[in-house]
């Protein structure tokens, strides 16, 4: 049973340690490129005009918006990469 609970709190911590991480480093990058923000407000404020809150239905109508999410991940991912090396030689296709 700790197991279990130890998987899942490792499970949810992983996974809003990541978004905060992504959200945060994507408002610095607005914050320091202005330019950017406005454009993404603009499309933001287009697609949800006379609504009170984005829907998740929304999102398919901002490419600006997930293109501007993919950038801050390139830029900042908030997994760290860790180099991998293959322990034998392989051959791919032949």
């Amino acid at each position: 049973m700790d197991s279990i609970k130890a998987i899942i709190m490792d499970t949810f911590s992983a996974g809003t340690d990541t978004t905060s991480t992504l959200l945060e480093w994507t408002m610095n990058e607005l914050m320091r490129n202005p330019k950017t923000l406005r454009k993404l407000r603009d499309e933001v404020r287009q697609v949800t005009e006379g609504k009170s809150h984005v829907t998740e239905d929304d999102l398919e109508h901002m490419p600006y918006f997930a293109a501007v999410m993919k950038e801050s991940l390139r830029l900042h991912s908030p997994v760290p990469l860790l180099p991998r090396e293959a322990i034998k030689d392989t051959k791919v296709l032949g």
